[in-house]
């Protein structure tokens, strides 16, 4: 499993700064942005966020020009919000976290380790390396995010992208 093989990953780099955040630059009309990178070698590069209250997520689509926006309506239910092809249009959906190099680095929170525990359903007395929050998140985010991805909403944006009329713009959901 990718993420057991992050966590032991993280093992050999206790310093905190040298964990990384896995993220990777992607330039979009001519603008830097900084996007997820999952575990997996074969996974999209992603944004989630969340916005009043929902979780949400923005997949930078295989053609690398559109990018899919879904809403969690739930456990692994996603619902289709936007498909963005125009740069401006993207630029400004992503949250402000898409625009910043560097994540300051600081511990995990309690609250997160407990979570990586629950998510990778570790023993309380299993000892988990140090972690950055960066790295936390990582984990977390990968764990539940990678898992919709891996579920079909990558298939369903590459269907969406294919239904979508070229040129550039927004198309709605239905």
């Amino acid at each position: 499993m990718d993420v057991r093989n992050e966590v032991e990953r993280l093992r050999t780099i206790p310093d905190l700064v040298d964990q990384g955040t896995g993220r990777v630059p992607i330039t979009i009309g001519g603008q830097e942005t900084f996007w997820s990178r999952g575990l997996s070698a074969d996974s999209p590069r992603f944004l989630q966020h969340t916005i009043n209250g929902t979780q949400r997520i923005h997949i930078l689509a295989p053609d690398t020009v559109s990018v899919g926006v879904y809403d969690c309506q739930g456990k692994d239910i996603w619902e289709r919000r936007a498909i963005l092809c125009a740069s401006d249009q993207i630029l400004a959906s992503l949250p402000k976290k898409a625009f910043i190099p560097e994540i300051p680095t600081a511990p995990a929170t309690a609250k997160q380790l407990t979570v990586v525990r629950k998510v990778l359903d570790l023993p309380a007395d299993e000892p988990l390396p140090p972690m950055s929050l960066a790295a936390a998140s990582r984990l977390i985010d990968r764990v539940t995010i990678e898992r919709a991805l891996a579920v079909g909403l990558l298939d369903d944006l590459k269907r969406w992208v294919k239904e979508s009329p070229t040129g550039t713009g927004e198309r709605s959901a239905a």
